[in-house]
Protein backbone atom coordinates (compact mmCIF):
# COMPACT_ATOMS: atom_id res chain seq x y z
CA UNK A 1 0.00 0.00 0.00
CA UNK A 2 1.35 3.14 -0.78
CA UNK A 3 0.63 5.50 1.93
CA UNK A 4 0.75 9.70 1.48
CA UNK A 5 1.69 11.36 5.09
CA UNK A 6 1.41 15.49 6.34
CA UNK A 7 2.22 15.67 9.71
CA UNK A 8 1.72 19.03 10.88
CA UNK A 9 3.07 20.83 14.52
CA UNK A 10 2.06 23.66 15.64
CA UNK A 11 3.23 25.52 18.95
CA UNK A 12 2.05 28.68 19.85
CA UNK A 13 3.99 30.31 22.97
CA UNK A 14 2.12 32.28 25.64
CA UNK A 15 5.00 35.04 25.66
CA UNK A 16 7.48 35.54 22.85
CA UNK A 17 10.81 33.36 22.54
CA UNK A 18 14.03 35.00 21.97
CA UNK A 19 15.98 31.51 21.23
CA UNK A 20 14.93 27.86 21.03
CA UNK A 21 16.11 24.53 20.36
CA UNK A 22 13.99 21.83 18.57
CA UNK A 23 14.85 17.78 18.55
CA UNK A 24 12.86 16.03 16.06
CA UNK A 25 12.39 12.34 15.50
CA UNK A 26 9.98 12.30 12.23
CA UNK A 27 11.81 10.48 9.82
CA UNK A 28 11.29 6.91 9.61
CA UNK A 29 13.64 4.35 8.94
CA UNK A 30 13.40 1.76 5.74
CA UNK A 31 13.38 -2.22 6.23
CA UNK A 32 11.28 -5.31 5.46
CA UNK A 33 7.23 -4.31 5.13
CA UNK A 34 8.22 -0.50 5.13
CA UNK A 35 9.88 1.63 2.00
CA UNK A 36 10.37 5.58 2.67
CA UNK A 37 9.92 6.73 -1.56
CA UNK A 38 10.63 10.51 -0.26
CA UNK A 39 10.58 12.20 2.76
CA UNK A 40 10.94 16.03 4.02
CA UNK A 41 10.92 18.20 6.71
CA UNK A 42 9.41 21.84 6.57
CA UNK A 43 10.33 24.47 9.72
CA UNK A 44 12.65 27.57 10.03
CA UNK A 45 16.26 27.00 10.10
CA UNK A 46 15.59 23.20 8.96
CA UNK A 47 18.83 23.43 6.65
CA UNK A 48 21.39 24.21 9.35
CA UNK A 49 19.86 21.09 11.28
CA UNK A 50 23.21 18.82 12.95
CA UNK A 51 21.90 15.56 11.74
CA UNK A 52 22.47 12.17 13.79
CA UNK A 53 21.63 9.02 14.65
CA UNK A 54 20.55 8.76 18.12
CA UNK A 55 21.23 5.73 20.50
CA UNK A 56 18.42 3.92 19.46
CA UNK A 57 18.95 4.34 15.60
CA UNK A 58 16.26 7.24 14.97
CA UNK A 59 17.30 9.62 12.58
CA UNK A 60 17.25 12.92 14.55
CA UNK A 61 17.31 16.35 13.29
CA UNK A 62 18.85 19.24 15.71
CA UNK A 63 17.31 22.33 15.10
CA UNK A 64 17.97 25.85 16.70
CA UNK A 65 15.91 29.04 15.91
CA UNK A 66 18.18 32.20 17.10
CA UNK A 67 15.63 34.92 16.85
CA UNK A 68 12.18 35.96 18.85
CA UNK A 69 9.31 33.87 17.40
CA UNK A 70 6.04 33.29 19.04
CA UNK A 71 4.80 30.20 17.01
CA UNK A 72 7.24 26.86 15.93
CA UNK A 73 5.45 25.48 12.58
CA UNK A 74 6.78 21.92 11.70
CA UNK A 75 5.37 19.33 9.06
CA UNK A 76 6.92 16.16 7.69
CA UNK A 77 5.67 14.90 4.82
CA UNK A 78 6.27 12.12 2.60
CA UNK A 79 5.51 9.08 0.57
CA UNK A 80 5.69 5.63 1.91
CA UNK A 81 5.04 2.15 0.52
CA UNK A 82 4.13 -0.32 3.24
CA UNK A 83 3.83 -4.61 2.64
CA UNK A 84 1.39 -6.68 5.74
CA UNK A 85 4.33 -8.75 7.25
CA UNK A 86 2.01 -10.43 10.26
CA UNK A 87 3.79 -7.76 12.41
CA UNK A 88 7.88 -8.94 12.14
CA UNK A 89 10.10 -6.12 11.44
CA UNK A 90 13.21 -7.31 9.38
CA UNK A 91 16.15 -5.70 7.85
CA UNK A 92 15.66 -2.76 10.65
CA UNK A 93 19.40 -1.24 11.19
CA UNK A 94 19.37 -2.22 15.36
CA UNK A 95 21.76 -0.12 17.37
CA UNK A 96 21.29 -0.73 20.82
CA UNK A 97 21.70 -4.46 22.20
CA UNK A 98 17.81 -5.94 23.26
CA UNK A 99 19.34 -5.93 26.69
CA UNK A 100 18.28 -2.23 26.71
CA UNK A 101 14.74 -3.01 26.25
CA UNK A 102 14.23 -5.33 29.26
CA UNK A 103 15.21 -2.59 31.98
CA UNK A 104 12.54 -0.98 33.55
CA UNK A 105 11.54 3.30 32.67
CA UNK A 106 9.32 5.79 34.79
CA UNK A 107 6.49 4.71 32.19
CA UNK A 108 6.82 1.36 32.46
CA UNK A 109 7.71 0.81 35.99
CA UNK A 110 5.37 -2.44 37.11
CA UNK A 111 3.13 -2.15 40.12
CA UNK A 112 1.62 -5.07 41.95
CA UNK A 113 -1.74 -4.56 39.43
CA UNK A 114 0.12 -5.30 36.42
CA UNK A 115 2.31 -8.18 37.82
CA UNK A 116 -1.09 -9.72 38.58
CA UNK A 117 -2.20 -8.95 34.78
CA UNK A 118 1.28 -11.50 34.41
CA UNK A 119 -0.24 -14.24 36.78
CA UNK A 120 -2.96 -14.92 35.08
CA UNK A 121 -1.16 -15.74 31.91
CA UNK A 122 -1.31 -19.67 30.49
CA UNK A 123 1.19 -21.66 28.45
CA UNK A 124 4.76 -21.95 27.50
CA UNK A 125 4.63 -20.54 24.41
CA UNK A 126 5.87 -16.59 24.69
CA UNK A 127 4.07 -15.06 21.45
CA UNK A 128 0.64 -17.28 22.89
CA UNK A 129 1.18 -15.54 26.23
CA UNK A 130 1.90 -12.41 24.23
CA UNK A 131 -1.67 -12.43 22.86
CA UNK A 132 -3.07 -13.15 26.11
CA UNK A 133 -1.76 -10.34 27.68
CA UNK A 134 -2.95 -8.09 24.65
CA UNK A 135 -6.16 -9.06 25.13
CA UNK A 136 -6.01 -8.59 29.16
CA UNK A 137 -4.84 -4.90 28.39
CA UNK A 138 -7.73 -4.12 26.35
CA UNK A 139 -10.21 -5.96 28.43
CA UNK A 140 -8.67 -3.75 31.40
CA UNK A 141 -8.48 -0.38 30.25
CA UNK A 142 -11.12 1.59 27.76
CA UNK A 143 -10.22 3.55 25.01
CA UNK A 144 -10.97 6.79 26.34
CA UNK A 145 -9.36 10.02 25.08
CA UNK A 146 -8.33 12.91 27.93
CA UNK A 147 -8.58 11.46 31.04
CA UNK A 148 -4.43 10.01 30.96
CA UNK A 149 -1.14 12.28 29.56
CA UNK A 150 1.93 11.96 28.22
CA UNK A 151 3.59 11.42 31.70
CA UNK A 152 0.95 8.87 32.70
CA UNK A 153 2.69 5.76 34.27
CA UNK A 154 1.59 2.38 32.82
CA UNK A 155 0.89 1.59 36.28
CA UNK A 156 -1.67 4.62 36.81
CA UNK A 157 -3.30 4.02 33.41
CA UNK A 158 -4.21 0.44 34.89
CA UNK A 159 -5.68 1.40 38.27
CA UNK A 160 -7.76 4.12 36.04
CA UNK A 161 -9.04 1.75 33.89
CA UNK A 162 -9.20 4.54 30.82
CA UNK A 163 -6.45 5.61 28.99
CA UNK A 164 -5.41 5.86 25.03
CA UNK A 165 -2.68 3.64 23.15
CA UNK A 166 0.17 4.94 24.75
CA UNK A 167 -1.52 3.86 28.20
CA UNK A 168 -2.00 0.22 26.48
CA UNK A 169 1.32 0.12 24.95
CA UNK A 170 2.97 1.22 28.16
CA UNK A 171 1.15 -1.74 30.30
CA UNK A 172 2.08 -4.09 27.39
CA UNK A 173 5.66 -3.30 27.58
CA UNK A 174 5.83 -3.35 31.27
CA UNK A 175 3.86 -7.08 31.35
CA UNK A 176 6.45 -8.04 28.34
CA UNK A 177 9.43 -6.86 30.62
CA UNK A 178 7.56 -9.18 33.64
CA UNK A 179 8.16 -12.22 31.37
CA UNK A 180 11.84 -11.73 30.44
CA UNK A 181 10.79 -10.27 27.43
CA UNK A 182 12.82 -7.31 25.30
CA UNK A 183 10.27 -4.53 24.49
CA UNK A 184 9.82 -0.92 22.94
CA UNK A 185 7.83 1.25 22.36
CA UNK A 186 6.84 2.57 18.63
CA UNK A 187 5.14 5.95 17.49
CA UNK A 188 3.82 6.34 14.20
CA UNK A 189 0.92 6.43 12.05
CA UNK A 190 -2.65 4.77 11.93
CA UNK A 191 -4.68 4.59 8.85
CA UNK A 192 -8.47 5.26 9.64
CA UNK A 193 -9.32 5.65 6.14
CA UNK A 194 -11.32 8.50 7.65
CA UNK A 195 -11.23 11.90 6.09
CA UNK A 196 -11.04 13.82 8.92
CA UNK A 197 -7.40 14.41 10.11
CA UNK A 198 -6.28 12.57 12.97
CA UNK A 199 -4.93 14.37 16.07
CA UNK A 200 -2.06 13.10 17.16
CA UNK A 201 0.07 10.04 16.58
CA UNK A 202 -0.61 6.35 17.30
CA UNK A 203 1.49 4.13 19.47
CA UNK A 204 1.86 0.85 19.74
CA UNK A 205 4.22 -1.58 20.96
CA UNK A 206 7.32 -4.36 20.04
CA UNK A 207 8.22 -7.45 22.18
CA UNK A 208 11.68 -9.26 20.49
CA UNK A 209 11.37 -13.15 20.19
CA UNK A 210 13.80 -15.26 20.15
CA UNK A 211 12.62 -17.48 16.56
CA UNK A 212 9.18 -17.73 15.36
CA UNK A 213 7.88 -19.53 12.41
CA UNK A 214 6.13 -23.48 11.98
CA UNK A 215 9.61 -25.53 11.16
CA UNK A 216 11.45 -23.23 14.00
CA UNK A 217 8.25 -24.65 16.60
CA UNK A 218 8.59 -27.46 15.45
CA UNK A 219 12.23 -28.13 15.94
CA UNK A 220 12.32 -26.44 18.72
CA UNK A 221 9.60 -28.83 20.03
CA UNK A 222 11.10 -31.95 18.78
CA UNK A 223 14.69 -31.95 18.87
CA UNK A 224 17.97 -31.83 21.49
CA UNK A 225 18.83 -27.76 21.16
CA UNK A 226 22.66 -29.24 21.80
CA UNK A 227 22.42 -30.70 18.29
CA UNK A 228 23.29 -28.98 15.08
CA UNK A 229 22.15 -28.47 11.88
CA UNK A 230 18.34 -29.64 12.34
CA UNK A 231 17.63 -27.40 9.39
CA UNK A 232 18.78 -26.47 6.43
CA UNK A 233 17.47 -23.94 4.49
CA UNK A 234 18.40 -23.60 0.41
CA UNK A 235 18.02 -20.05 -0.84
CA UNK A 236 19.47 -16.48 -0.77
CA UNK A 237 18.11 -15.71 2.69
CA UNK A 238 16.14 -17.12 5.65
CA UNK A 239 12.88 -17.98 5.61
CA UNK A 240 10.32 -17.04 8.08
CA UNK A 241 9.16 -20.22 8.13
CA UNK A 242 12.49 -21.87 9.68
CA UNK A 243 13.44 -19.18 12.51
CA UNK A 244 14.05 -20.54 15.22
CA UNK A 245 14.24 -19.70 18.91
CA UNK A 246 17.03 -22.99 19.79
CA UNK A 247 17.94 -23.90 16.32
CA UNK A 248 19.77 -21.58 14.11
CA UNK A 249 19.17 -22.92 9.77
CA UNK A 250 22.18 -23.78 8.11
CA UNK A 251 21.22 -21.50 5.13
CA UNK A 252 22.81 -20.99 2.03
CA UNK A 253 22.14 -20.83 -2.29
CA UNK A 254 25.21 -21.80 -3.86
CA UNK A 255 27.48 -23.99 -2.00
CA UNK A 256 30.57 -23.31 -3.96
CA UNK A 257 30.40 -19.93 -2.00
CA UNK A 258 29.44 -20.81 0.78
CA UNK A 259 32.34 -19.78 2.70
CA UNK A 260 34.42 -17.07 4.34
CA UNK A 261 35.42 -14.36 2.04
CA UNK A 262 38.30 -11.63 2.71
CA UNK A 263 42.42 -11.85 3.08
CA UNK A 264 44.02 -14.18 5.00
CA UNK A 265 44.66 -12.56 7.84
CA UNK A 266 41.31 -11.58 7.80
CA UNK A 267 40.08 -15.17 7.81
CA UNK A 268 42.59 -15.70 10.34
CA UNK A 269 41.26 -13.52 12.65
CA UNK A 270 37.85 -14.40 11.83
CA UNK A 271 38.37 -17.89 12.81
CA UNK A 272 40.01 -16.93 15.77
CA UNK A 273 37.10 -14.55 17.10
CA UNK A 274 34.29 -17.64 16.40
CA UNK A 275 36.79 -20.40 18.32
CA UNK A 276 34.79 -22.61 21.03
CA UNK A 277 34.97 -20.16 24.73
CA UNK A 278 34.05 -20.24 27.91
CA UNK A 279 32.31 -16.99 28.92
CA UNK A 280 29.91 -15.87 31.14
CA UNK A 281 28.57 -14.02 28.55
CA UNK A 282 25.32 -15.93 27.01
CA UNK A 283 25.06 -13.84 23.50
CA UNK A 284 28.78 -14.13 22.65
CA UNK A 285 28.43 -17.78 23.63
CA UNK A 286 26.07 -18.25 21.23
CA UNK A 287 27.29 -15.66 18.62
CA UNK A 288 31.34 -17.84 18.57
CA UNK A 289 29.05 -21.38 18.87
CA UNK A 290 27.05 -19.59 15.61
CA UNK A 291 30.20 -18.59 14.07
CA UNK A 292 32.24 -21.62 14.68
CA UNK A 293 29.63 -23.84 13.26
CA UNK A 294 28.64 -21.76 9.94
CA UNK A 295 32.54 -22.40 9.42
CA UNK A 296 32.62 -26.04 10.04
CA UNK A 297 28.99 -26.71 8.24
CA UNK A 298 29.87 -24.46 4.82
CA UNK A 299 33.29 -26.75 4.65
CA UNK A 300 30.97 -29.93 4.63
CA UNK A 301 28.18 -28.56 2.31
CA UNK A 302 31.28 -27.81 0.21
CA UNK A 303 32.90 -31.38 0.13
CA UNK A 304 29.30 -32.65 -0.23
CA UNK A 305 28.52 -31.15 -3.17
CA UNK A 306 31.27 -30.82 -5.25
CA UNK A 307 31.75 -34.66 -4.48
CA UNK A 308 27.98 -36.04 -5.60
CA UNK A 309 27.58 -37.62 -8.93
CA UNK A 310 24.37 -38.75 -9.89
CA UNK A 311 23.33 -40.08 -13.15
CA UNK A 312 19.28 -39.21 -11.93
CA UNK A 313 17.75 -36.59 -14.46
CA UNK A 314 16.31 -33.54 -12.94
CA UNK A 315 14.75 -31.50 -15.98
CA UNK A 316 15.07 -28.08 -16.51
CA UNK A 317 13.95 -25.13 -15.53
CA UNK A 318 15.57 -23.50 -12.85
CA UNK A 319 16.61 -23.46 -9.39
CA UNK A 320 14.35 -26.28 -8.23
CA UNK A 321 15.99 -29.45 -9.51
CA UNK A 322 19.63 -27.75 -8.91
CA UNK A 323 18.42 -26.85 -4.90
CA UNK A 324 16.83 -30.34 -4.52
CA UNK A 325 19.86 -32.34 -6.11
CA UNK A 326 21.35 -30.31 -3.34
CA UNK A 327 19.48 -31.59 -0.99
CA UNK A 328 19.93 -35.40 -2.20
CA UNK A 329 23.63 -34.47 -2.11
CA UNK A 330 23.67 -33.93 1.43
CA UNK A 331 21.59 -36.65 2.81
CA UNK A 332 23.80 -38.95 0.53
CA UNK A 333 26.31 -37.27 2.79
CA UNK A 334 24.64 -38.31 6.04
CA UNK A 335 23.99 -34.43 6.88
CA UNK A 336 22.23 -34.65 10.62
CA UNK A 337 19.42 -32.37 9.09
CA UNK A 338 15.93 -33.31 9.78
CA UNK A 339 14.04 -30.35 7.99
CA UNK A 340 14.82 -29.31 4.48
CA UNK A 341 13.60 -26.05 3.14
CA UNK A 342 13.74 -25.41 -0.36
CA UNK A 343 11.97 -22.74 -2.47
CA UNK A 344 11.19 -22.25 -5.85
CA UNK A 345 13.54 -19.26 -7.09
CA UNK A 346 11.58 -16.17 -8.62
CA UNK A 347 8.01 -15.37 -8.31
CA UNK A 348 7.55 -17.76 -11.62
CA UNK A 349 3.68 -18.84 -10.41
CA UNK A 350 2.64 -15.70 -10.12
CA UNK A 351 0.94 -15.84 -12.99
CA UNK A 352 -0.89 -12.39 -13.45
CA UNK A 353 -0.48 -12.55 -17.03
CA UNK A 354 -0.29 -15.25 -20.12
CA UNK A 355 -0.98 -17.96 -17.60
CA UNK A 356 -1.91 -20.91 -19.62
CA UNK A 357 1.48 -21.73 -21.55
CA UNK A 358 3.38 -20.39 -18.92
CA UNK A 359 1.47 -22.26 -16.41
CA UNK A 360 2.21 -25.77 -17.66
CA UNK A 361 5.69 -24.77 -18.38
CA UNK A 362 6.62 -24.73 -14.51
CA UNK A 363 4.69 -27.49 -13.81
CA UNK A 364 6.49 -29.89 -15.98
CA UNK A 365 9.72 -28.10 -14.67
CA UNK A 366 8.25 -29.33 -10.91
CA UNK A 367 7.03 -32.20 -12.20
CA UNK A 368 10.52 -33.17 -13.27
CA UNK A 369 12.43 -31.94 -10.09
CA UNK A 370 10.36 -33.84 -7.78
CA UNK A 371 10.46 -37.00 -9.48
CA UNK A 372 14.07 -36.81 -9.73
CA UNK A 373 14.81 -36.19 -6.28
CA UNK A 374 12.60 -38.95 -5.22
CA UNK A 375 14.67 -41.26 -7.96
CA UNK A 376 17.59 -40.34 -6.55
CA UNK A 377 16.86 -40.59 -2.87
CA UNK A 378 15.40 -44.28 -3.97
CA UNK A 379 18.83 -44.87 -5.58
CA UNK A 380 21.06 -43.87 -2.86
CA UNK A 381 18.96 -45.91 -0.66
CA UNK A 382 17.15 -43.45 1.56
CA UNK A 383 13.81 -43.37 0.15
CA UNK A 384 12.13 -44.77 3.28
CA UNK A 385 13.42 -41.99 5.23
CA UNK A 386 12.08 -39.31 3.04
CA UNK A 387 9.09 -37.34 2.53
CA UNK A 388 8.54 -34.08 0.66
CA UNK A 389 5.26 -31.58 1.61
CA UNK A 390 4.87 -28.96 -1.02
CA UNK A 391 3.03 -25.28 -0.13
CA UNK A 392 2.81 -22.18 -1.84
CA UNK A 393 1.95 -18.66 -0.04
CA UNK A 394 -1.02 -18.33 -2.39
CA UNK A 395 -3.65 -20.26 -4.48
CA UNK A 396 -5.13 -18.15 -7.59
CA UNK A 397 -8.72 -16.96 -8.54
CA UNK A 398 -10.91 -19.15 -10.51
CA UNK A 399 -11.98 -16.17 -13.02
CA UNK A 400 -9.37 -15.30 -16.06
CA UNK A 401 -8.44 -11.79 -15.66
CA UNK A 402 -8.11 -9.17 -18.33
CA UNK A 403 -4.56 -10.24 -19.47
CA UNK A 404 -5.37 -13.98 -20.10
CA UNK A 405 -4.00 -14.48 -16.22
CA UNK A 406 -5.45 -15.08 -12.92
CA UNK A 407 -5.24 -13.20 -10.14
CA UNK A 408 -4.02 -13.81 -6.24
CA UNK A 409 -6.55 -16.22 -4.22
CA UNK A 410 -6.79 -18.27 -1.01
CA UNK A 411 -7.29 -21.71 -0.95
CA UNK A 412 -4.51 -23.98 -2.94
CA UNK A 413 -3.52 -27.73 -3.23
CA UNK A 414 -0.97 -28.78 -0.96
CA UNK A 415 0.84 -32.41 -1.96
CA UNK A 416 2.94 -34.70 0.45
CA UNK A 417 5.29 -37.32 -1.81
CA UNK A 418 6.90 -39.91 -0.76
CA UNK A 419 7.55 -44.11 -0.43
CA UNK A 420 5.46 -44.23 2.61
CA UNK A 421 2.54 -42.31 1.13
CA UNK A 422 -0.63 -43.51 0.54
CA UNK A 423 -1.50 -41.74 -2.89
CA UNK A 424 -4.68 -40.33 -3.74
CA UNK A 425 -7.01 -37.61 -3.01
CA UNK A 426 -7.42 -36.24 0.88
CA UNK A 427 -10.54 -33.61 1.71
CA UNK A 428 -13.38 -32.87 -0.54
CA UNK A 429 -12.62 -31.93 -3.95
CA UNK A 430 -13.53 -27.87 -4.60
CA UNK A 431 -16.28 -26.18 -6.01
CA UNK A 432 -15.65 -24.00 -9.28
CA UNK A 433 -19.42 -22.11 -8.82
CA UNK A 434 -19.50 -22.06 -5.41
CA UNK A 435 -16.90 -19.26 -4.68
CA UNK A 436 -16.44 -16.94 -2.14
CA UNK A 437 -16.15 -13.50 -3.90
CA UNK A 438 -14.65 -15.35 -6.56
CA UNK A 439 -12.27 -17.20 -4.32
CA UNK A 440 -12.29 -21.38 -4.10
CA UNK A 441 -13.59 -22.28 -0.77
CA UNK A 442 -10.67 -24.31 1.13
CA UNK A 443 -12.17 -27.98 2.02
CA UNK A 444 -9.33 -29.10 4.35
CA UNK A 445 -7.36 -27.19 7.16
CA UNK A 446 -3.56 -26.66 6.14
CA UNK A 447 -2.60 -27.07 9.57
CA UNK A 448 -4.27 -30.56 9.59
CA UNK A 449 -1.58 -31.13 6.58
CA UNK A 450 1.46 -29.91 9.12
CA UNK A 451 -0.36 -32.30 11.67
CA UNK A 452 0.25 -35.09 9.30
CA UNK A 453 3.47 -34.26 8.68
CA UNK A 454 4.70 -33.85 12.60
CA UNK A 455 2.95 -36.99 14.15
CA UNK A 456 2.58 -39.13 11.61
CA UNK A 457 5.90 -38.75 9.81
CA UNK A 458 8.07 -37.19 12.29
CA UNK A 459 6.33 -38.64 15.54
CA UNK A 460 6.55 -35.77 17.34
CA UNK A 461 3.32 -35.93 19.69
CA UNK A 462 3.47 -31.74 20.13
CA UNK A 463 1.35 -30.81 17.29
CA UNK A 464 -1.13 -29.03 19.12
CA UNK A 465 1.25 -26.99 20.71
CA UNK A 466 3.36 -26.77 17.73
CA UNK A 467 -0.31 -25.49 15.97
CA UNK A 468 -1.57 -23.56 18.61
CA UNK A 469 -4.52 -26.48 18.88
CA UNK A 470 -5.69 -29.76 17.80
CA UNK A 471 -6.14 -30.80 13.85
CA UNK A 472 -6.51 -34.18 12.91
CA UNK A 473 -4.17 -35.77 11.30
CA UNK A 474 -5.11 -37.14 7.58
CA UNK A 475 -3.58 -40.71 7.52
CA UNK A 476 -1.63 -40.41 5.04
CA UNK A 477 0.91 -42.44 5.51
CA UNK A 478 1.07 -45.87 5.62
CA UNK A 479 1.56 -47.40 9.19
Amino acid sequence: MLVAISHVTRYRLAAPAHYSIQCLRLTPPSFEGQQVASWSIEMPQIENAVRFRDCFGNMTHLVVLPDAHEEISIVARGTVETKDRAGFVKGLVEVAPTRVFRRETPRTAPDDGIRDLCTGLVGDDPVDRLHQLMNVVRDRVQYVVGVTHAHTSAAEALSEGRGVCQDHAHIFISGARIMGLPARYVNGYFLTYSDEPAEAHHAWAEVWIEGLGWLGRLADGSFDAARRNMIVNLGTSQSLAVRSRRHSPLVFDDPGRFRREGTDEEKQALAELSRARATPNSTLEFLASTAQNATESSDFVRRASSAYRTPVDYGSGGGLGGNLQRVAALIAAEMPARLYYVTYQGNNFDTHVQQADLHSRLLMYTADAVRGFMEDVRRIGRADEVAMMIFTEFGRRVEENGSLGTDHGTATPMFVIGKGVKGGFYGQHPSLTDLDDGNLKKTTDFRRVYATMIEEWLGCDEAQSILKGRFEPLGVFAS
